[in-house]
C-alpha cells in the first residue's frame, strides 16, 4: 500500500484486482476491429518496472483512484517534490505494483500471449519486412517483460 497526497487528502493506494480490472478496461491496445487487447495492467506493469515512465504513473493513479486526471498530475507533481524526484516517485510505484498478485499474473499472462504470437511469425513463410519488424519488435518486449518478472 502506498500513501499518496491529492489534494489536501492522503488516500492508500493499492494495486488490487479493482485497479487492475480497471487498468485493463481503460488502458488496453485494441487491434484494427476495436478489440481489446486486455493489456492495460501488463502495460503499466511494465512501463512503471522497465521504462519509469511518469505517462505509466499516471495510468497507475487513474486505476487506483477516482480523481480527475488534472488531480492525479496536479498530485504527482506534488509528491514528486517531496520524494526527492519523480524517478524516486516512480521507483516507489515500481516496488509497490511487484508486490501485487494481480498486476503480475496480468504481466505473465501478456507475456504467454506475446510468445505464442511470436512463434506464429516466426513460422510464416514469406516473411515481409513488416512481419520482420514486428518479430524483432516483438522479441525484444518479450525480453524487457521477462527481465520485470524475475
Amino acid at each position: 500500500m502506498i500513501e499518496f497526497r491529492i489534494g489536501d487528502k492522503v488516500e492508500e493506494l493499492k494495486f488490487n484486482f479493482k485497479a487492475k480490472w480497471k487498468a485493463d478496461q481503460n488502458f488496453s491496445s485494441k487491434d484494427a476491429d476495436g478489440n481489446s487487447a486486455e493489456n492495460g495492467a501488463a502495460t503499466i506493469w511494465l512501463g512503471l518496472i522497465y521504462q519509469q515512465s511518469d505517462t505509466a504513473l499516471v495510468s497507475a493513479l487513474q486505476s487506483m483512484t477516482n480523481h480527475t486526471k488534472d488531480e492525479l498530475i496536479d498530485a504527482v507533481e506534488a509528491n514528486a517534490e517531496e520524494a526527492g524526484g519523480i524517478g524516486k516517485l516512480i521507483d516507489k510505484f515500481a516496488e509497490e505494483i511487484k508486490k501485487s498478485d494481480f498486476f503480475r499474473h496480468a504481466a505473465t499472462q501478456f507475456l504467454g500471449q506475446e510468445e505464442k504470437f511470436l512463434a506464429i511469425l516466426k513460422k510464416k513463410k514469406d516473411k515481409t519486412e513488416e512481419d520482420k519488424a514486428n518479430i524483432d519488435g516483438l522479441s525484444s518486449g518479450i525480453q524487457m517483460m521477462k527481465e520485470t518478472l524475475s
